[in-house]
């Protein structure tokens, strides 16, 4: 194959998965538009506070702000109705993922030219050569779909799929610093590049020096990287600082984020209440300001202030968890070693089984010498890699976490090993690559077709409205009085409020609840314990009590359903009414 054949079919696998990653992500992203989850919630409550001009109440320390900026641009140019809220937020969604896929096709295209020098790949007397560019093109793309949509995911609202642009583009960069020199450009662009990553996820903040190593090992020495290191690391700050800037004044202490010491101690110092912590396990600290538990049996709490957004708990938790004191265990560290090597096993033993085989397979031929020589010409890809590996490691490992990292790992892999260059060799490797491709494309196929019926089934029956459940709710709550402004308490019948979307598309805010594991105490409690605390309520300013699949409602018709769902409302007698 010549060069030109080569390049020409690169390109033609990466028109072929570009139209894959539309396609695929497309109907994922249909199928979830009237989705959403808590974290979503915060950063539209953000996004508003942001388009508002509400500064102290936009700046936080647990949600970065740019995936909320963007969320906030697309509100205010779409300004959509309820019922559309969600649908704009998951074509956010899907924009971004677009985005990735260009970010990581800058990569992809600069990794392959550096490894194959331009596309000369060496040919001569049965030596070993690396894989062919277009069988590590083939593995590249495919594992950027698992990682976006079986990973990242399009149906969460989070900044994860963000996240993945900023990684790759900045692995992108360092790999054409190791091809065309390391220029200033590449630096400047570099530091810009980790900059908006950690505006996207406060991770990255410690990672960006990770990079800034990569590019070291780059140009091969310190004493003439450093003068381009550090504009790098001069424009990272350019961009981060600010915003680090205004955190470590709200906070008043310096800061770049609280999320990371605040899951240490969540994960690693025992059990503690993700959602109204009143303090404890021992040495755990006390709580500044918790919410207010306003009632013991039912267990009731009121948060209507200073803390703003739909639900004020998970608006910013770092604010209900001040005085929270994170310290090391060394049987819990550990634990959690342990935890997140399982969890490693489970993710790359979903659709990575038949990489491992084949990593295998190139080892014996190849040989373990020369992939552990070639392995070093691929730790500025590695390094970073493994780096953000073992970081999650230390606390908690989610797919969607680990997910853009889990792909540099895997090409700096195959990019390392090693095929004699003959004709029965080429011909087995083309076969293992495209068999390896197969497999992983069949459980990208497979994980989209639940979604892919669900978006036909959508479209041949026109039932958006009956998915879309809680635009019902809010709706409800609209017919019955309860107008944008307003408070609200709920009897949570799920995980606390964090569920009550309803509430965002109504534009109220929860201001008091029973949680979900106190339920049944409220309704097995007696008519006068009931009463008193629905007078709680009412002093907390709620006008209304929000409550699912009310228990024996034909024996409480003070208890109205909101038509269509399983959702009550109870009116509380307030000086508005």
């Amino acid at each position: 194959m010549t060069i030109s054949d080569g390049q020409k079919l690169q390109r033609h696998i990466r028109y072929v998965f570009l139209a894959f990653t539309v396609v695929i992500g497309g109907i994922h992203a249909y199928a979830a538009r009237n989705n959403m989850n808590p974290d979503g919630i915060s950063y539209l409550d953000i996004a508003e506070a942001y388009i508002r001009g509400e500064w102290d109440l936009a700046i936080n320390a647990w949600w970065s702000p740019l995936y909320s900026w963007i969320l906030g641009l697309a509100l205010s140019l779409f300004h959509p109705s309820a019922y559309w809220e969600f649908p704009l937020v998951h074509a956010v969604n899907f924009v971004i993922y677009i985005a990735a896929f260009g970010s990581f096709s800058f990569f992809l295209h600069e990794f392959i030219r550096a490894l194959h020098k331009n596309g000369q790949e060496a040919h001569a007397n049965n030596k070993p050569t690396p894989l062919p560019a277009w069988t590590l093109a083939l593995i590249g793309y495919t594992l950027f779909l698992i990682a976006s949509l079986n990973l990242i995911t399009i149906s969460l609202v989070t900044p994860d799929m963000l996240v993945s642009v900023f990684v790759y583009f900045a692995a992108g960069l360092i790999v054409r610093m190791r091809r065309t020199g390391a220029s200033w450009t590449s630096f400047i662009l570099l530091g810009i590049v980790l900059g908006f990553g950690y505006l996207a996820k406060a991770p990255i903040f410690p990672l960006a020096f990770v990079f800034f190593a990569s590019s070291i090992l780059v140009v091969g020495s310190f004493r003439k990287a450093l003068p381009k290191v550090s504009i790098s690391v001069f424009f990272f700050l350019l961009i981060a600082a600010p915003f680090v800037f205004f955190l470590s004044e709200v906070k008043g202490k310096p800061t770049f984020g609280e999320s990371g010491r605040i899951n240490y101690a969540w994960y690693l110092n025992g059990p503690a209440e993700h959602i109204h912590w009143q303090g404890g396990p021992e040495g755990r600290g006390v709580p500044t300001h918790p919410t207010r538990k306003i009632f013991d049996s039912p267990a009731v709490y009121e948060f209507g202030s200073p803390i703003g957004g739909t639900y004020p708990p998970w608006y910013d938790p770092s604010y209900w968890h001040e005085g929270i004191t994170p310290y090391f265990d060394f049987n819990a560290q550990l634990w959690t070693l342990y935890k997140s090597f399982n969890a490693y096993y489970d993710i790359f033993s979903r659709a990575h089984t038949v990489l491992f085989l084949g990593f295998i397979f190139f080892l014996i031929v190849g040989g373990v010498r020369p992939f552990l020589k070639n392995a070093k010409d691929q730790v500025v890809i590695l390094l970073p890699a493994l780096s953000a590996l073992g970081m999650f490691a230390l606390v908690l490992v989610k797919d969607r976490y680990v997910a853009p990292f889990i792909v540099l790992l895997w090409l700096g892999v195959f990019a390392a090993v090693r095929a004699y260059d003959s004709v029965l060799s080429r011909n087995i490797v083309k076969g293992l690559v495209v068999a390896m491709v197969v497999v992983m494309m069949a459980a990208v196929f497979i994980s989209s077709v639940p979604d892919a019926l669900t978006a036909v089934r959508d479209i041949v029956k026109s039932r958006d409205a009956f998915r879309h459940i809680h635009w019902y709710v809010a709706q409800g709550l609209d017919q019955r009085n309860i107008q944008a402004g307003d408070k609200v308490s709920v009897i949570s019948h799920h995980v606390n409020g964090l569920t009550a979307y309803w509430a965002r598309l109504a534009k109220v805010q929860i201001v008091s609840e029973i949680p979900s594991e106190e339920e049944r105490t409220f309704w097995a409690s007696d008519d006068a314990r009931r009463n008193q605390i629905l007078n709680l309520f009412v002093k907390t300013g709620a006008r209304a009590v929000i409550a699912e699949n009310v228990p024996d409602p034909y024996t409480r018709p003070e208890w109205k359903n909101i038509d269509g769902t399983s959702y009550y409302i109870y009116l509380l007698s307030t000086e508005k009414d």
